[in-house]
């Protein structure tokens, strides 16, 4: 007889935005009045019951403070794994079970603290053999101003996108009701593949009810929105009472058109025997591309923060020494540009 798995009580923030796009992000914050121990603090949960389907948040989890991201496994391919491309310090990846199977990553090591506002964010792109399709999840800590990647996966099916509704949850996965928790979220967007942003300005709040006859912390919750700089806080445990009942609607919760963030800007840029060189400036969002340009004719693009110089081949150069100059465009993972040229005056 299979045994069934107990779904833990949680309530839920859906944005039902379902157009297909490449990029979310999500603001989180939890009180030091909200914490609880076998807590997760949902930040994006994607896809769900679809190909790409995954979620990523916090945990104040009996170990420490986590970061977490997991996608689920593939629905077409049975025998692809899905893998970890790279991972950031800290980062460690495993195999989940319970409710579906897939592969999940966690980070104690970066850590979070209460009382403070982190941003995860959330990008997909084609895998370079075009066979694939690559999930990257990166955090913002508001209070250092830092951003940190934490893994990029590689998802064994070909031009996967966000095409789903997105969920922001609280889940109290160690089914502890006499304990009081709590988040507050704002600031959710999804980038459409024209690279124009939604905001998620509609919120609809609903309870899992599977467990309310077993006595969980579903029966206590509430949620509620006092302004826009709080966003939305959801609370439940202990003897938390709320007049929302099980479902209501928060609107109008992002009142900027596209995400606040500061673009990504250049340092300097080098060039120096065929190898052009570039750095980032430190408090910029994290790199997320670059392309190489003679004119309008582009030369070589790629994908990667570390990547900050490319060896140009003499052919190309030979080529380009009319156009007089190399011009450099970066990409950040929010999808921002900064673009700078270099000479070629000295090349011979």
């Amino acid at each position: 007889m299979a045994c069934e798995v107990k779904r833990a009580p949680s309530l839920w923030l859906k944005y039902d935005y379902s157009e297909p796009g490449d990029i979310l992000l999500q603001d989180v914050f939890v009180p030091s009045s909200g914490l609880a121990k076998c807590t997760y603090y949902c930040c994006l949960n994607w896809n769900s019951g679809q190909e790409g389907g995954g979620y990523c948040g916090i945990q104040d989890h009996p170990d420490g403070r986590a970061f977490i991201f997991s996608i689920w496994d593939p629905q077409k391919v049975k025998d692809v794994p899905i893998t970890a491309v790279s991972k950031g310090p800290g980062t460690w990846t495993d195999r989940f079970g319970g409710e579906g199977t897939g592969l999940k990553s966690m980070n104690f090591e970066l850590g979070w603290k209460e009382d403070q506002w982190y941003t995860m964010v959330v990008r997909r792109w084609n895998s370079p053999d075009g066979e694939a399709t690559r999930f990257g999840c990166w955090v913002h800590d508001h209070n250092l101003d830092t951003w940190t990647h934490l893994i990029t996966m590689e998802y064994p099916v070909p031009q996967v996108y966000f095409t789903g509704g997105v969920v922001s949850f609280l889940e109290d996965w160690g089914f502890t009701s006499q304990n009081y928790r709590c988040v507050h979220y704002k600031g959710g967007f999804k980038c459409r593949l024209d690279k124009t942003w939604m905001p998620f300005d509609i919120a609809k709040f609903q309870v899992n009810m599977y467990d309310v006859n077993n006595g969980t912390a579903t029966t206590n919750f509430k949620a509620h929105c006092k302004s826009s700089k709080e966003g939305i806080c959801i609370a439940a445990g202990a003897d938390v009472k709320g007049d929302t009942g099980t479902c209501c609607t928060f609107n109008n919760q992002a009142c900027d058109p596209h995400p606040k963030k500061q673009s990504i800007k250049l340092k300097s840029i080098e060039f120096v025997e065929k190898l052009l060189t570039w750095a980032v400036d430190k408090g910029s969002p994290p790199q997320f591309g670059f392309k190489v340009m003679a004119g309008e004719k582009g030369v070589c693009t790629g994908i990667g923060e570390s990547v900050t110089g490319v060896q140009l081949e003499m052919c190309v150069l030979q080529e380009m020494r009319e156009e007089g100059v190399l011009v450099l465009k970066v990409e950040d993972i929010l999808g921002n540009c900064a673009t700078e040229s270099c000479s070629l005056a000295g090349f011979k």
